[in-house]
């Protein structure tokens, strides 16, 4: 059985020996899963993990390479599966790496893949926000069935609704109120969802739209605190101080 690659938040990684680190980039990393651990009992969702191809999981040691080069360690080869980046300070004999057009388009890909993982995740939990702000536990077990039977009775004001009876004859209304009120309720979610999803899919074409890594570097300046490098704060006079947290 071959690895899998992983992209995870680093905080949900934290612990689990099964995650072997390969390369870490802001709040993320990119993890290596061993064939010994892949069983039934092997739970990606649980931390959020999305799967990787090894030559996407591979790409990210260019994904911060704006000078179009970057420092491999000695001993290791840009030929092996993952070798291991050094920064300047770290190994200054380390072997310097000059991007091909094919590394630097991949650089800029799995930065795009990491963008959206950030978006992702961030409005995954704008959605969970969004429900659990409106209704309780009770309310979310049911709130399906009170859709449909709400929907049903609003086009057949003969339909069967079970649930939607008892919960009005407890509540000393009509189905007719209570249909009211739950179809007023399922206007405001639906809204509130338009809304947040219109917002992520503004940020995924931002992101879809970046052709180079400077471009990249600067949307996450701008969009994720995660600051450009020296050289390019230098170059580009239109970098200010990175965003202090996270703009969306």
């Amino acid at each position: 059985m071959a690895n899998i690659h992983v992209l995870v938040k680093q905080q949900d990684a934290s612990g689990k020996g099964w995650l072997e680190s390969y390369y870490g980039y802001g709040a993320y990393g990119v993890y290596r899963i061993a064939d010994e651990h892949q069983d039934m009992r092997l739970d990606l969702d649980s931390i959020g993990a999305e799967t990787l191809t090894a030559a996407e999981a591979k790409s990210a040691i260019f994904s911060d390479a704006y000078r179009g080069y970057v420092k491999i360690k000695t001993g290791n080869a840009i030929t092996d599966d993952f070798p291991e980046i050094e920064s300047d300070e770290d190994v200054p004999s380390s072997t310097r790496y000059d991007l091909t057009a094919d590394d630097i388009a991949s650089g800029l890909s799995f930065n795009k893949i990491l963008f959206k993982k950030y978006i992702r995740d961030r409005f995954n939990d704008k959605a969970k926000d969004i429900v659990s702000a409106r209704v309780g536990d009770l309310e979310q077990l049911s709130f399906e069935q009170q859709k449909d039977e709400a929907a049903a009775w609003t086009a057949d004001n003969t339909a069967s609704t079970p649930m939607l009876t008892t919960m009005a004859t407890a509540r000393g209304i009509t189905v007719s109120a209570l249909v009211s009120k739950i179809n007023t309720k399922v206007a405001a979610y639906n809204s509130a969802v338009a809304t947040k999803l219109a917002e992520q899919k503004v940020l995924e074409d931002e992101v879809d739209a970046l052709d180079t890594i400077a471009k990249a570097h600067k949307w996450r300046h701008e969009k994720l605190g995660l600051t450009a490098s020296t050289e390019q704060l230098a170059e580009d006079s239109s970098l200010g101080a990175p965003a202090s947290k996270i703009q969306f």
